[in-house]
């Protein structure tokens, strides 16, 4: 009898439903998901390609799940543009439909008409916050605001301030780096003072004030660029890691202690200035 041809499971999965990333397959593996009959399928396990597996039906949908009672606040809203508050240990945009811990959760719940404007994921959010960070979000309820918005973005045309607490004071000013990753596993990004090879992007914060807030120091600071981790990073690069950040060398705390509490911005619309505060 001729054997069966085996194929790995994350191959199989993906061979029968291409709509999956790679990401989602490994986690449904990983967690015990995936069965044939009773017989869990593990995650580097090598099967038959005719076998019949089963999969969580919730991975299968192509929307999130609505969460309503998270921790989300309005801020502002006008008829194109809302913006809300994300606390501390949350994600911004759902990481994938298995998310059940995002703005976007939330905003599927109140504003369930949003997942017309970009990705589902993401349900018209314009900016992304670190999973620690608390603060501003803004949202477009319009295609064309998300896209007038999401060019402003681009073009630095978006203000962008926070508040963070550090142990070590700094000098008011402009602070300007060079920041890239080490290795695309490394869940860190560095920061350097120069860039040799050229291979690293320019970075900008602007320092407003540095005010004694007990034994520690409070900075106003205003995001000139815009990349992942680039505050905590080149605040740790300048030897004032933010309190709670214990990825940057900061001292510990239960929470990061950093806000992005202004964002100014046009309103695509109107054409006003939006000046939102937390």
């Amino acid at each position: 009898m001729e054997a069966k041809s085996k194929i790995r499971i994350s191959a199989l999965i993906k061979k029968r439903h291409p709509e999956l990333t790679n990401t989602q397959i490994a986690k449904i593996l990983q967690k015990g998901l995936v069965k044939s009959g009773d017989r869990v399928l593990k995650l580097r396990a090598w099967v038959p390609e005719d076998m019949e597996i089963t999969l969580p039906p919730e991975i299968l949908r192509t929307s999130l799940k609505p969460m309503p009672n998270l921790s989300c606040k309005t801020i502002f809203e006008s008829d194109s543009i809302l913006v809300v508050s994300k606390p501390h240990q949350m994600h911004s945009v759902a990481l994938d439909t298995f998310e059940e811990n995002s703005v976007a959760n939330w905003l599927m719940a109140h504003k369930p008409e949003l997942v017309q404007i970009s990705s589902p994921l993401e349900m018209g959010l314009l900016n992304r916050l670190d999973y620690e960070t608390k603060g501003l979000l803004v949202v477009a309820k319009t295609i064309q605001a998300y896209e007038i918005l999401k060019d402003d973005w681009k073009l630095g045309r978006v203000q962008k301030f926070y508040s963070a607490l550090v142990q070590n004071p700094l000098k008011p000013g402009e602070y300007d780096h060079f920041m890239g990753q080490r290795s695309k596993s490394s869940p860190k990004v560095f920061v350097r003072d120069t860039d040799m090879d050229q291979q690293w992007h320019p970075v900008s914060i602007l320092i407003h004030s540095c005010e004694v807030k007990d034994d520690l120091y409070e900075l106003k600071v205003q995001l000139l660029t815009g990349h992942r981790h680039q505050i905590r990073a080149q605040l740790a690069h300048l030897g004032a890691p933010i309190v709670g950040d214990d990825l940057y060398g900061g001292t510990p705390n239960p929470q990061l202690q950093l806000v992005s509490e202004r964002v100014v911005f046009e309103d695509p619309v109107t054409k006003r200035n939006c000046d939102v505060q937390l």
